[in-house]
């Protein structure tokens, strides 16, 4: 067979798989041939393993407007692609009988290699053979094959691989250009993709140590490793460069932002051209520059842009030695340089005093012409010889135009003027002007010039120009500057899924989201619209000035003026709100629970002020603020009278949440100590067991003390009030190095916290982990040392011996063997959660001692607190045994909410609520709560644990003889918490969102298939497919989900049929548990006559829990089902085609193919170079030049040819 390799849409530079000698061709042939000694076919021999299997010729095609030149065997094959393209690896017969030999010529130069396949699984077993000397391919026929689709696949057929919708569909991890999973559902849903898209062709592999063998006289040796053709990756960006705009005010894209890779070298362009040194200079000597041609022109966006007809000759430019006398090369050769194309810069509207980007002397000009010309010794076009890296790779002959009221300019400027609007109506597509001109109205060579080694003045600013500046500028008169300031953004003639809104136009029309600057929204200022299209002229399209540095600039002239101080062109740049001190505002901000969008004066003694930041949402920080610059601000003067000098919120006591997705406040961004080196807490592994810790003597733990708790949106803490328990432990402090005192220490209990984890998960909540175990509670006993007289006093004195706090972890426990304390302060959580951070008194008493009575063995470390500022000033002592809880005692605690503060206490406006509330979209239904409550937002919506830190190099030291020694790095387990939806399954596994399964597009969790419980994809392929056998059982706390109806008998957890059908609030469940109003499925177990949903309320009139007339459906008893009932789980048939070209493809694309073999030593292609002339055989054919018919199809990676055997 044979086939074709191609680039993609508009892009000529790219496409053959191979390079010769450093160029990439537009199109690339294989002939692939089998060992007929080995085996009858390719699949034979490749799939016996033989090294030397398959022989593949590869033959490249160049562009070339004669038809006469083009093989005749190509062409029939492009005139079929269409036809062939009509379905999914189906053949079709060639239309015509075709010479294969116009093709492939056996004779003639080629070059020789040991490689492999160029499509997984890359075989390592092809003797390669590609052609010297390309064959011409005429631009109708290139498109003709490059317009080859993605096939629709034929539902009818057997073939199981949807390569259809693996091409068409887009990147979900991306989020790329292609249509949204829904619209392309079906191939008939969405226009067919273009095989063109991303092109068919395999990045170069490395050559590695292999010899290139080759049977001409000379072959050119390897000068630089050619790079990549760039694919942008990420967001959709047309086939032109978009990221960059002449906008002094873009903070983000503007000149001063441009891709620092190469604009920020220290031979930029362009400069002020001046102090020039005289010296004898080549002259400039053209040729095809005066023969009237037609030309193109196209409006790119950024400029307006003059390409060649290339029927005409290619105008030529000779500079001698140029290069090599500004620098540019050391070779002191004479190029031919040939021109590609001119460009324009010029102004904003109704200023002519800036426009040209070289100044002359010290000024600038209105508008200046770019003639652009490539080396044509180092390659075939500007993109072929920038690519290249050399700095000999351009000239570029900069011509100056002065405004003069005569019509005394050149003819052709006149014309391309006139052309201008009829070239603006598509972005960046050339039309042709209907009338020839003459470019050397415009340059002729003649006049002096000046000379200097600089860079393209766009990104990416290579410095591979030697620079010609003319030394007297051409006319123009008003009109015709006019037209071409007049050039408008256009806008593109196509409609992304995404709305293009990185295209060109959005791009100059609006600003990027997170820009500084508010522009007027997109749609205002459509083209379409009354103000009118927008004009590059808006900010014009020159750059500024670059330093000239210690360059040498020479010119033909007998003198040049020195260099002064030319004036720069003032952009006035709407300001932001800044503080006198230029701080940035940040607006809005919410303050004493007041949302804010300008300067206040509040609380300021009339001053006005703006926040310098806030927190992740949105609230004023205390003593981050500023005096407004009333120049640049907006003002609200305050009438409520002046609570403070100064703006403070002071019942904001903690900005720091639990949250491991708040970027801002979660536990990775806690300040003060919270990154040093001992902090807690810790994975309590590797005791050493010592006699130096000292039995734990506690005193009046047993006393039966009144309860005091409070909810302080963190936690739940009981507080000690009278008989404060004390605890002696020796020199405790001393042995873990937290005091370099001899002394025995008392320590005074002033407070119990606890923490736990996040709703239904009963595998974390504990801070510590006691030899790589996590617990679902640990309570912390908060003592001080007695040397001060309360945590604060010795938290305070910075003394590193200042605390001891005790941790008790709870394991969970079905009987009611749980201390008796736990039982009483879990009873009591709902009560003391009424407020915020108040304590709330109880008549009823504890003793502390049933959690903790200083018994048993332990374990002790020096650590920190573990909520911020982690002051490292902590003697730990973890106990090793831990208590028991039930389940329901738990969720009791876990049920605590975030308070919303009493509009009645000290705490009204307090935005700690609104710190605390938990973002990012996860469920926030009270576990207590029945369906009819959403209730608030729970501490366990995130959990209260802070993640383990680092144990480092310190020891941690036990009373327990013979403890476990640490699991190796990695075996502990610990949560996961996805950031981006909150769903994940009950293995703790993100899912994947959207996915597509069996044709339908899931944006949530689905019982399709799984009727047991609901599901999500853990995994998708690049096109967002569901992977066989990557899905997991959805945790339906954390996931929406959509119930299957079926006949089906189902239980609850408490062992009672659930009622069908049932209807709540207006949703009838008829054969299905809901999750309606709270976090687990659930089902009715009574209803009325009519099917309702029966509402049962307590004696106070509150509604009942789980258990009453509704109840939680029993997810792993299996139900009764009818036969469609469904417990196998999902299944898809594996795809035979997982791969793509798309380079952005992290999961199929060519950087992840199939690692046992494309990855190896002797993979293909290569850049054919440096090869080594030997005598090699003449590759003698046989039925190559018969005339013969042959079959022709599309497979949804190319274009394939097989050939009658006659």
């Amino acid at each position: 067979q044979m086939h074709f390799h191609w680039g993609r849409t508009g892009r000529d530079d790219e496409g053959s798989e191979h390079y010769l000698e450093g160029k990439a061709y537009p199109l690339e042939a294989h002939f692939v041939h089998f060992n007929s000694k080995l085996g009858t076919s390719v699949g034979d021999v490749v799939g016996k393993g033989y090294s030397d299997a398959l022989l593949v010729v590869g033959v490249f095609f160049d562009l070339s407007n004669m038809t006469e030149l083009e093989p005749s065997a190509l062409t029939e094959l492009a005139n079929t692609v269409a036809a062939a393209s009509q379905k999914l690896n189906t053949y079709v017969d060639v239309a015509k009988e075709v010479n294969l030999c116009t093709i492939f010529d056996p004779a003639g130069y080629y070059h020789s290699y040991p490689g492999g396949l160029t499509t997984p699984t890359c075989n390592e077993a092809v003797t390669w053979v590609v052609m010297d000397a390309p064959k011409k391919i005429t631009r109708a026929t290139l498109e003709k094959i490059k317009a080859a689709p993605v096939p629709n696949q034929d539902t009818a057929s057997t073939q199981s691989n949807d390569l259809w919708s693996l091409a068409v569909r887009k990147t979900p991890e991306r989020r790329r250009h292609l249509q949204s999973l829904a619209a392309a559902a079906t191939p008939a849903a969405a226009e067919q993709e273009l095989i063109a898209k991303y092109g068919n062709f395999r990045p170069l592999q490395p050559k590695g140590s292999r010899t290139v063998v080759t049977n001409k006289p000379t072959a050119k040796a390897c000068r630089y490793v050619p790079p990549d053709p760039p694919f942008m990756c990420g967001a959709f960006v047309p086939m032109y460069d978009a990221h960059f705009t002449y906008d002094r005010c873009d903070l983000h894209l503007g000149p001063d932002h441009w891709p620092a890779t190469y604009c920020n070298d220290a031979q930029n362009s362009p400069i002020d051209v001046c102090g020039s040194t005289p010296t004898t200079l080549p002259a400039l000597q053209t040729s095809n520059w005066c023969t009237p041609r037609k030309v193109w022109l196209k409006n790119n966006g950024h400029t307006i842009q003059m390409g060649l007809n290339t029927s005409f000759p290619v105008p030529v430019t000779k500079a001698g030695n140029l290069a090599y006398t500004v620098g540019r090369s050391a070779n002191n050769s004479a190029p031919n340089w040939k021109l590609e194309q001119m460009h324009f810069h010029w102004g904003r509207v109704a200023h002519d005093d800036e426009g040209s980007e070289h100044y002359l002397e010290g000024k600038a000009y209105p508008l200046e012409a770019h003639f652009v010309h490539f080396n044509s010794d180092l390659g075939s076009s500007v993109g072929d010889v920038v690519g290249k890296g050399l700095s000999d790779a351009l000239l570029v002959v900069g011509v100056l135009f002065s405004l003069d009221v005569t019509t005394d300019e050149p003819p052709a400027i006149t014309e391309l003027a006139n052309f201008v609007q009829t070239a603006s109506t598509k972005l960046n597509e050339y039309m042709p002007v209907p009338n020839s001109i003459n470019l050397c109205s415009i340059f002729d060579g003649t006049g002096h010039y000046h000379t200097y080694p600089g860079g393209l003045t766009t990104p990416t600013c290579n410095e591979a120009v030697t620079w010609v500046v003319m030394d007297t500028p051409r006319k123009i008169t008003r009109a015709s500057l006019e037209k071409i300031k007049a050039a408008p953004v256009p806008v593109p003639s196509f409609i992304g899924p995404e709305g293009n809104h990185q295209d060109l136009w959005s791009l100059s029309v609006r600003a990027p989201r997170d820009h500084p600057r508010h522009m007027q929204a997109l749609q205002a200022v459509a083209p379409s619209g009354s103000t009118g299209p927008l004009l590059i002229a808006k900010d014009g399209n020159f750059r500024p000035l670059q330093p000239r540095g210690d360059r040498p600039v020479y010119t033909s002239k007998a003198a040049s003026k020195p260099c002064g101080n030319p004036e720069a062109p003032i952009f006035q740049c709407p300001m932001s709100c800044q503080t006198t001190q230029g701080a940035p505002c940040i607006l809005p901000y919410r303050y004493k629970g007041e949302m804010l969008t300008t300067c206040t004066t509040r609380d300021n003694g009339g001053i006005p002020w703006c926040p310098t930041a806030v927190t992740s949402h949105g609230d004023f920080i205390n003593g981050a603020w500023g005096v407004c610059d009333t120049g640049v601000c907006s003002v609200i003067s305050s009438t409520e009278p002046d609570a403070t000098v100064s703006p403070h919120e002071p019942h904001i006591e903690a900005h720091f949440t639990y949250d491991r997705c708040d970027e801002f406040m979660g536990p990775a961004a806690w300040g003060g100590s919270c990154s040093a080196s001992q902090n807690s807490p810790i994975d309590v592994c590797g005791g050493v067991y010592t006699t130096a810790l000292p039995a734990l003597d506690v005193a009046e733990l047993c006393t039966d003390r009144k309860i005091m708790l409070k909810n302080n949106g963190h936690t739940i803490q009981l507080g000690i009030t009278t008989h404060p328990p004390t605890l002696q432990a020796g020199k405790i402090a001393q042995v873990v190095g937290r005091s370099a005192s001899n002394a025995t220490f008392k320590w005074e209990l002033e407070q119990v916290h606890f923490h736990w984890g996040r709703t239904n998960r009963n595998n974390e909540g504990s801070e510590h982990y006691i030899n790589g175990k996590a617990y679902p509670l640990e309570a912390h006993f908060v003592h001080f040392n007695t040397k001060y007289t309360s945590v604060g006093a010795a938290v305070g004195s910075g003394a590193s011996d200042a605390l001891l706090v005790v941790g008790v972890m709870f394991s969970l426990d079905v009987t009611t063997e749980e201390p008796s304390a736990i039982t009483e302060i879990a009873n009591l959580v709902a009560d003391a959660s009424v407020d915020l951070n108040v304590y709330k008194e109880f008549n009823r008493s504890l003793k502390l001692c049933s959690i903790f009575n200083g018994t048993g063995d332990y374990y002790s470390y020096a650590g920190g607190l573990t909520t911020p500022t982690c002051n490292e000033q902590v003697t730990w002592v973890n106990m090793d045994i831990p208590k028991r809880i039930t389940i329901a005692t738990l969720n009791k605690i876990k049920a605590a909410p975030i308070p919303y503060p009493s509009t009645t206490s000290s705490h009204h406006h307090d935005p700690l609520w609104t710190l605390l509330k938990p973002q990012h979209g996860r469920n926030m239904v009270s576990l207590s709560s029945g369906p009819s409550s959403s209730g608030p937002p729970l501490i366990a919506d995130s959990g209260n644990f802070r993640p383990l830190v680092p144990k480092g190099n310190r020891t941690v030291y036990t009373t327990k003889k013979n403890a476990p020694a640490c699991a190796a790095s990695g075996a502990v387990h610990k949560p996961v918490f996805n950031c981006e939806s909150g769903c994940q399954t009950v293995e703790e596994v993100a899912c994947h969102f959207p996915f597509r399964y069996k044709g339908v597009v899931y944006d949530s969790c689905t019982a399709v298939d799984y009727d047991v419980m609901p599901w999500c994809a853990t995994e998708v392929d690049s096109n967002g497919d569901f992977v066989h056998g990557k899905w997991g059982k959805c945790d339906t706390t954390r996931c929406a989900w959509t119930p299957i109806q079926r006949n089906v008998t189902i239980y609850t957890v408490g062992g009672k049929l659930c009622k069908f059908p049932c209807t709540y609030k207006g949703e009838t469940m008829t054969t299905g548990c809901t999750s309606t109003g709270t976090i687990r499925p659930w089902c009715c177990t009574i209803t009325d006559s009519a099917g309702n949903y029966v509402y049962s309320t307590d004696a106070g009139g509150q509604e009942t829990g789980a258990g009453e007339n509704w109840d939680f459906c029993d997810v792993d008893r299996t139900p009764t089902p009818d036969p469609s009932f469904i417990t196998t789980g999902p299944s898809v048939t594996t795809m035979e085609h997982h791969w793509t070209y798309d380079r952005c493809d992290s999961i199929r694309g060519p950087a992840a193919w199939d690692a046992n073999f494309c990855a190896g030593s002797e993979n293909s292609p290569i850049n054919i170079c440096n090869a080594t002339s030997t005598a090699l055989p003449s590759l003698v054919g046989s039925g190559w030049c018969d005339v013969r018919t042959g079959k022709i199809k599309n497979n949804g990676h190319t274009i394939q040819v097989d050939f009658v055997q006659t």
